[in-house]
């Protein structure tokens, strides 16, 4: 009894013809000079759904003085801002606070090698969440100034992960980081700028160009990446590359078999699962 036919399959396959597009040239649908003068008239002119605020030029120069900052700003290593103390109150609100299950928790020894590194799920909680309840608990002598730097820093964060944006929340982003950094500037000026802060001013024009950056986030590939180091090996990782793309092979190839009209009745109602 012939149960797959791969013969008779395979020399159907053979016999389709495949279908031929022509590809469409550019000049029929795209101008290099328009797109470019479009481009500029958008970059110089402001935005009009706001009253007379170039985002782009104000972008620019606020990246601007940022670099001018951290250009003059020395390389000595910068001290550790929190006690030892307030680092226990951190742990200890970590620990105690309870939070829903589909939300990150931080490590209980938070700041601890031992806790392996923080993924960036994890720091949003950490800003977001736990941060704002450890802040009245800490021992500090401006502790107005920490409140007001971190609200700006909770704030900017939750506008930055947000799944739906908009002009007005692209200003608010702007203004959030701007004070935070000023903030920092004025109460801490032994504290260094770091490659983070500037690479905050460029999800402004994320925002703008590309829509949410929820949907961008790196994180969702470091997820696939985390699922891909879980895979057993067998010690063999330099055939994990191989393995792939021979069960992908697999697949393509039962797909196009589950797709022919003669398939056995009992494997055709198997090809909709």
């Amino acid at each position: 009894m012939r149960v797959w036919c791969l013969k008779e399959i395979a020399s159907d396959l053979k016999d389709k013809k495949t279908t031929e597009y022509s590809q469409p040239t550019t000049e029929d649908y795209f101008d290099k000079d328009k797109y470019k003068q479009q481009r500029e008239d958008e970059r110089y002119s402001p935005p009009k759904n706001v009253s007379g605020i170039n985002l782009r030029s104000l972008q620019d120069a606020l990246m601007e003085i940022n670099d001018n900052i951290q250009a003059d700003a020395n390389l000595t290593s910068d001290p550790c801002y929190f006690s030892t103390r307030d680092l226990s109150t951190i742990r200890w609100v970590i620990k105690h606070t309870e939070i829903p299950s589909w939300l990150n928790q931080p490590s209980p020894i938070f700041g601890d090698a031992a806790a392996g590194k923080v993924c960036l799920a994890d720091w949003i909680s950490f800003f977001t969440i736990f941060m704002p309840f450890a802040i009245v608990e800490l021992d500090q002598n401006n502790q107005h100034k920490l409140v007001n730097l971190w609200y700006h820093l909770a704030m900017l964060t939750d506008i930055a992960m947000d799944y739906i944006t908009d002009q007005n929340k692209i200003h608010r982003y702007l203004f959030h980081l701007t004070s935070y950094q000023s903030n920092i500037a004025e109460s801490h000026p032994h504290l260094n700028l770091t490659p983070n802060q500037h690479m905050a001013y460029h999800i402004p024009r994320q925002l703008q160009n590309f829509g949410p950056s929820n949907f961008l986030a790196s994180w969702h590939f470091e997820q696939i990446n985390g699922i891909l180091q879980q895979c057993p090996t067998n010690n063999k990782i330099a055939q994990l590359d191989f393995t792939l793309l021979k069960h992908a092979g697999r697949a393509s190839n039962l797909g196009v078999l589950l797709e022919s009209t003669q398939l056995p009745p009992l494997l055709s109602k198997l090809t909709p699962i």
